[in-house]
């Protein structure tokens, strides 16, 4: 993209601090930054005055990188194990990080300004409708840590679920899309797909491959060994899949170094293919194997499945 970004517009956030959200795709006030141009990750600007401190505060789903560039920072933390906070000092150069679920504080006790980055995966997700705030991925837990351990840090804010902040932000952020102009694909796009008497294509391993339904982040297909063959043995290197047999018996080779196994499977069964993981199947002589498949993420092309060693000779 030809385009120089810089902080621009800092404002107080709930939390005491000044941020520039500047680099953020699920910003919808951000329209020079394209929907999904920075895959998981947000980047924002902050300044943490003189004498200044944050209150603590905790992000359920997201991880938060902060680094220095001027100034000197302290940051409180306290994890989930942790029995009580300690502190990191932090110098222009240096960063720490805050997992989710993390208890954290920003604070400058000096008489010079902090200037820092905070780099968040996947990327920071703020909604705002008029002047309410409908979704945050930061939540206020205290002004002081001595708020905290009086109550034994039994507070409403880190009651929140990881599941339950993770399913609010992904709301959040399909609300933030259309605003974008990147709405859903319409229902009318969303057609039956029926199974197909022939092939789409032989599969690297030889199988014969049917496309099914698609979708975002996965696809379906339907994959047959005939009777007797044995498959060319591959890896996948970006895609894991989830096998559920529908017809017929075999069996199923897995390695990953010097762990391996051999598995027979039939019309019930399902398996798991993961990534990295070699594997080699073969069909019974009394008919064809017929395996349903779930590919996540989306199978990428030919190209994602590489040769591998495999048990038994391929006949294909």
């Amino acid at each position: 993209m030809k385009h120089v970004y810089r902080a621009r517009g800092y404002f107080t956030v709930p939390d005491g601090t000044k941020v520039s959200p500047f680099l953020n795709a699920t910003d919808a006030m951000q329209m020079d930054v394209p929907w999904g141009a920075l895959g998981e990750m947000s980047v924002a600007s902050g300044i943490i005055d003189p004498g200044r401190s944050s209150w603590i505060h905790v992000h359920p789903a997201v991880a938060q990188i902060t680094y220095v560039i001027s100034g000197i920072l302290t940051v409180w933390m306290k994890g989930v194990n942790d029995s009580k906070p300690y502190s990191l000092k932090l110098t222009p150069g240096n960063a720490a990080i805050s997992a989710p679920g993390e208890l954290f504080q920003l604070a400058n006790n000096t008489k010079r300004r902090a200037a820092v980055l905070y780099i968040v995966s996947p990327s920071y997700v703020f909604e705002m409708v008029g002047k309410k705030v409908i979704h945050d991925d930061s939540i206020l837990v205290a002004r002081a840590w001595r708020e905290l351990s009086a109550c034994k840090y039994d507070v409403p804010a880190l009651k929140v679920s990881k599941y339950e902040a993770v399913a609010r932000r992904a709301e959040s952020k399909r609300r933030l899309a259309c605003r974008k102009g990147c709405p859903p694909a319409p229902l009318a796009a969303a057609k039956v797909r029926a199974l197909r008497k022939k092939a789409n294509y032989l599969a690297p391993d030889k199988s014969e491959i049917r496309l099914l339904a698609e979708g975002q982040e996965g696809g379906l297909a339907h994959c047959v060994l005939p009777a007797g063959k044995v498959s060319i043995p591959v890896r996948h290197r970006t895609v894991e899949e989830l096998w559920y047999v529908v017809e017929g018996t075999g069996k199923v080779w897995r390695a990953r170094g010097k762990q391996s196994r051999v598995d027979s499977v039939k019309a019930g069964d399902s398996i798991t293919i993961p990534v990295g993981v070699s594997f080699q199947f073969k069909a019974g002589e009394a008919g064809a194997l017929k395996i349903l498949i779930a590919t996540i993420p989306r199978w990428p092309g030919p190209q994602e499945a590489v040769p591998s060693k495999g048990r038994w000779l391929p006949t294909g």
